[in-house]
């Protein structure tokens, strides 16, 4: 069974991540807009700069399996909190098996 990788992701991750999010339920229960076109993934991913916020990427036989964002807030009264996102396909499971 190969080992799923853990990395900070990279603009050829655009597409891989787009597709990730287009899945009919990636956007339930959170507060982003479902179906965002692969250019504002990129702006998106663009801007996510540390130490205030990284996107990162699980990778399994170099295929993008999932995307986390994890995002520190800048606002004095949120400063201790931050927002985490993840979205992984349904079949990550079962393709990894």
């Amino acid at each position: 069974m190969n080992a799923v990788t853990i990395r900070h992701s990279r603009p050829e991750d655009i597409d891989a991540i787009a597709a990730i999010y287009a899945q009919p339920n990636a956007c339930a229960n959170t507060l982003q807009l479902p179906y965002a076109a692969r250019e504002e993934w990129q702006e998106r991913l663009q801007g996510m700069r540390p130490p205030l916020a990284y996107s990162l990427v699980a990778e399994l036989d170099e295929e993008v399996m999932g995307q986390l964002s994890l995002i520190r807030m800048e606002n004095a009264r949120r400063r201790l909190c931050g927002r985490a996102s993840d979205r992984t396909p349904a079949t990550a499971s079962l393709s990894a098996a």
